[in-house]
């Protein structure tokens, strides 16, 4: 229905809104705001997030370029070098241990748009996700647009991520380090 990449992203900053996204551990958080006249609008574009993702080779690549600004910012980010250094003392059998971000060149490897397709088709399921939407609307009146615009979403009773794997075992608990920041901080 929204051919054009960034149809959300315009129409979004067109009416006084702002948008983001963030993947943690365990879960991907996309949101936004928007002037209360064009919710119903806005709620319309971003439901095709999760029911038609277009995932073109142009959007991909311009993720992998997000991708790679991010990760480039963080190389000099003391709380992310903490981070890293936290993960690498990490069980190897745990997913926590794996490396937080990615660039260029560790991302774009032939078949990273099937990757992208087959992480859709795994988790992207109505079972293992949750919507909250706040308006100035009566709870009817939301709760009609929320049905309108997201029921179509597949619930394939998908299974989340396994994280029983612990994240420590007891040879990687009780030590002390000591890290010099690149910033002028003591803590």
């Amino acid at each position: 229905k929204y051919p054009s990449g960034n149809e959300h992203h315009v129409f979004i900053k067109s009416n006084a809104g702002s948008e983001n996204a963030y993947t943690g551990h365990e879960n991907t958080v996309y949101y936004f705001d928007v002037k209360s006249e064009v919710l119903t609008e806005a709620l319309d574009r971003f439901s095709y997030f999760f029911k038609e993702p277009l995932m073109t080779e142009d959007l991909t690549e311009r993720e992998l370029t997000a991708v790679e600004s991010e990760h480039a910012k963080n190389i000099q980010n003391d709380m992310w070098r903490e981070y890293q250094l936290l993960k690498s003392l990490a069980n190897p059998a745990s997913s926590y241990s794996q490396f937080a971000t990615g660039n260029k060149e560790t991302l774009n490897k032939p078949g990273v748009r099937e990757a992208l397709f087959s992480f859709y088709k795994k988790y992207y399921s109505a079972n293992l996700m949750f919507l909250c939407v706040y308006g100035k609307e009566n709870l009817d009146i939301l709760e009609n647009l929320i049905n309108q615009n997201f029921r179509e979403i597949k619930n394939f009773d998908a299974n989340g991520p396994d994280f029983s794997t612990p994240a420590y075992l007891p040879e990687n608990l009780g030590q002390f380090l000591k890290v010099v920041p690149i910033k002028k901080i003591d803590k």
